[in-house]
């Protein structure tokens, strides 16, 4: 049985419209409602009742706050009808080729360099100090560094060097995919 209010429905409906929608749910067992009490309820049937709970956040201001490091250009959180939220991020390559060679993190490419754990570490810890004075549902779980600054001339930036969202997320659907796999979102 699924628990969720009018208003709950209602909500759902209007939340990819809004900003990332998270959803986390809870298998409950509850005593049956047959006029018993708790404590009346042994040997009663027991009633599973799944509680939904509908998350609502808007990415941008989180996006905002992850830019304002040196180590980040773009980011863009995904997670919409998913259970948990995720980024793409397109790192300051100045900055980290610069990192890199302190740590000396040997690579021939972007390609390359983002695709090393210790980068792809680095980036997720960066990613949780600055997500510590979120709620938890609003931290990004995973993240995937991409090779290259988001172009106009690629359709990923408006006019006005805007992210376009969906392009990007249908332009990078593989990797988002990857993220998910075997997370159960």
């Amino acid at each position: 049985m699924q628990v969720m209010n009018r208003s709950a429905r209602w909500t759902a409906r209007l939340l990819p419209s809004v900003g990332l929608c998270v959803l986390s749910a809870a298998l409950l067992s509850v005593p049956a409602a047959c006029g018993k009490s708790e404590s009346h309820s042994k040997g009663g049937p027991a009633v599973n009742a799944l509680a939904v709970e509908v998350q609502v956040l808007a990415p941008q201001p989180i996006e905002n706050k992850m830019k304002t490091n040196k180590y980040f250009t773009e980011i863009v959180m995904i997670g919409n009808k998913r259970n948990f939220p995720a980024a793409l991020i397109v790192p300051n390559f100045e900055q980290l080729e610069k990192w890199a060679r302190e740590q000396g993190i040997a690579f021939a490419d972007r390609k390359q360099l983002v695709a090393k754990p210790e980068v792809v570490s680095f980036y997720q810890t960066l990613v949780n100090d600055l997500s510590t004075d979120l709620a938890q549902f609003e931290r990004m779980k995973k993240i995937t560094l991409l090779p290259q600054e988001f172009t106009l001339e690629a359709g990923e930036l408006t006019p006005t060097l805007k992210v376009k969202r969906r392009f990007v997320e249908q332009k990078y659907q593989a990797l988002i995919d990857a993220m998910y796999e075997g997370a159960g979102g």
